[in-house]
């Protein structure tokens, strides 16, 4: 049984005056998280209830969405008095939901994907949960955070420099509002998303922005336009990667960093020429329709994975393409991706994690972790890997 999906959006924000429905990128922002709900796979369009006092809303959100529910909200539990709880236990009674799933989103949210939405449900429901909340890693240490007096002194925070080292920061999460998921039951019996049963669902930065003002609401609306934008380009890498693929049984894919692969000649079909293209994004692409049976492949995962995704996302990515190639019988070696030097945006110790799980998972006869040697000149002027050896 499907869960239910449930979205709060009242009409009296104070940030941004009717905010839920401001038009994010050609589309209410509301919408961004219906559609999220929808390719999420979870849920379909009748499970999805929306719950506002505004009668505005519902005649818009009727015309683009026909098939969700709407709740019109007593104005009771629109107040910016009501809680979360107060909402909730009224919602459930009203709709005498007593033994459902349920997944919260609020509208606030846009740049949630429906794959977070899809592994979350999927966490709550494989480790039996009784509360899945998604969380965001904090970039800053609390015992940074002070007060200020009526004469501008900083307060709680005389003498932390003396002892207070980055190094040693304990790493701490912040929910960040994108996704709730719990069942009717226990809900009503806590009244409360933070219990000792709650599990955290990990999200990146990028996704976790929640818009409460006009900067976050600009901030949301150039990551939109990035991610469009590399839609875009999608068809033209299918295009040039089935130009190459029908020249060649043997090929690689790249970021870009490895040079001296001569003994590939023309057949390396590099993602760097595609600014914004992450290697996962590629081999997401290309999955479904991979390589011809029997044929072989050398892939170089790519700084920009790590980047953009989780070490976990890219360590399934990856052991889902190798169970595909062993099912179609292509050979398959996976490069040793190389140590970066003076970066803002990588930790080695992230990748030389990853390489230890492909090592570990790359040890049959069709499938090799291949060594890169570099050249510590090459790789201190710019960045590039000089050559490979198995």
């Amino acid at each position: 049984m499907n869960p239910v999906a449930i979205i709060p959006i009242r009409s009296g924000s104070k940030g941004l005056k009717n905010k839920n429905m401001l038009y994010l990128n050609n589309k209410p922002l509301v919408a961004w998280t219906i559609d999220a709900l929808l390719k999420s796979g979870v849920v379909n369009c009748e499970d999805i209830y929306i719950s506002s006092d505004s009668g505005e809303y519902k005649q818009v959100l009727e015309k683009l969405y026909p098939s969700i529910k709407f709740d019109m909200r007593d104005e009771l539990y629109a107040s910016d008095k009501a809680t979360t709880a107060d909402f909730l236990v009224y919602f459930f009674n009203k709709m005498n939901f007593r033994n459902k799933n349920f997944i919260l989103c609020q509208a606030t949210s846009p740049l949630r994907t429906g794959q977070q939405i899809k592994e979350a449900y999927q966490q709550f429901l494989n480790n039996h949960s009784e509360i899945v909340v998604s969380v965001v890693k904090s970039d800053e240490s609390d015992e940074l955070f002070t007060t200020i007096d009526d004469d501008r002194l900083l307060k709680d925070i005389v003498g932390i420099d003396k002892n207070y080292r980055r190094q040693k920061k304990v790493n701490k999460y912040l929910p960040n509002g994108a996704i709730y998921i719990s069942s009717t039951i226990g809900y009503l019996e806590k009244k409360s998303f933070f219990t000792s049963g709650t599990e955290g669902y990990l999200m990146d930065k990028t996704s976790s922005v929640d818009i409460d003002n006009k900067l976050d609401f600009e901030i949301a609306s150039l990551i939109l336009s990035k991610r469009e934008n590399k839609s875009s380009l999608n068809y033209s890498i299918l295009y040039e990667y089935k130009e190459i693929i029908n020249k060649h049984k043997e090929i690689i894919v790249s970021d870009g960093r490895v040079e001296n692969l001569s003994y590939f000649f023309d057949n390396q079909f590099s993602t760097r020429a595609f600014q914004g293209i992450t290697l996962i994004d590629l081999l997401n692409l290309l999955e479904d329709n991979f390589f011809a049976p029997n044929s072989s492949i050398t892939v170089s995962a790519g700084l920009y994975d790590l980047k953009q995704y989780s070490l976990e996302h890219i360590q399934d990515t990856l052991l889902k393409i190798i169970k595909l190639c062993d099912y179609e019988n292509i050979a398959l070696r996976i490069l040793k991706i190389a140590p970066v030097v003076f970066s803002k945006d990588f930790d080695n110790k992230q990748i030389d994690n990853l390489n230890l799980v492909l090592s570990k998972n790359l040890n049959s006869k069709h499938f090799k972790f291949i060594d890169v040697k570099y050249d510590e000149d090459s790789l201190l002027r710019n960045g590039v890997v000089c050559s490979i050896s198995e």
